[in-house]
C-alpha cells in the first residue's frame, strides 16, 4: 500500500499538477511574445543583480537597502522600456520611396539599458577580482571619463 502525501509530509500542501502545467504554459506563451530586446534586458538585469550580490558578499558589504534600491531601479527601467514599446505601437511607420521605416522606441531604450547593465555586470565581476587586467583597465578608464563628464 502506498503512503499518501499527507502521511509522509503532514505540512505539505497538495498541488494540482495540471494547474501547475497550465500556469507554466501561460507564462511561456506570454514570454514568447515579448520583444527579444526586452527579454535580453530582463536577463541582463537578473545577471547584474546576481553579480551585485556576489560582489557585495565577497567584500562583506551586504546591504539590503542598496539591494532594494537596485530592484526599484530595475523596475523603473523596465517600466520605461515597456512604455517605449507602447508609444512605438501607436506611431505609424514612415514611408520613404515606397519603403516603410518603423520606429521602435522600446528597443532603443532596451538597448541603452542593456549596455548599462552589461557594464555594471563587468564592474561587479571586477570587484571580485575575476576580470582580466586589460578589461579592468578599460572599465576604469570609462569610469574616469564618465566621472569627468558629470563634474
Amino acid at each position: 500500500m502506498q503512503a499518501s502525501m499527507q502521511d509522509t509530509c503532514p505540512t505539505c500542501v497538495p498541488v494540482d499538477k495540471t494547474l501547475v502545467a497550465k500556469i507554466i504554459a501561460g507564462i511561456s506563451t506570454v514570454w514568447v511574445q515579448f520583444p527579444p530586446a526586452l527579454i535580453t534586458l530582463v536577463a541582463m538585469m537578473a545577471l547584474d543583480y546576481i553579480t551585485g550580490l556576489a560582489a557585495a558578499g565577497y567584500k562583506g558589504k551586504m546591504d539590503s537597502t542598496k539591494a532594494k534600491r537596485g530592484i526599484w531601479g530595475k523596475i523603473a527601467k523596465l517600466s520605461a522600456a515597456i512604455a517605449g514599446y507602447v508609444v512605438s505601437s501607436s506611431i505609424p511607420p514612415i514611408t520613404i520611396d515606397g519603403v516603410q521605416i518603423g520606429i521602435n522606441i522600446g528597443s532603443a531604450i532596451c538597448g541603452a539599458f542593456i549596455i548599462a547593465e552589461f557594464i555594471s555586470n563587468l564592474e561587479n565581476v571586477g570587484k571580485i577580482g575575476m576580470l582580466p587586467g586589460r578589461v579592468q583597465k578599460i572599465l576604469t578608464k570609462l569610469k574616469s571619463v564618465d566621472d569627468e563628464k558629470q563634474s
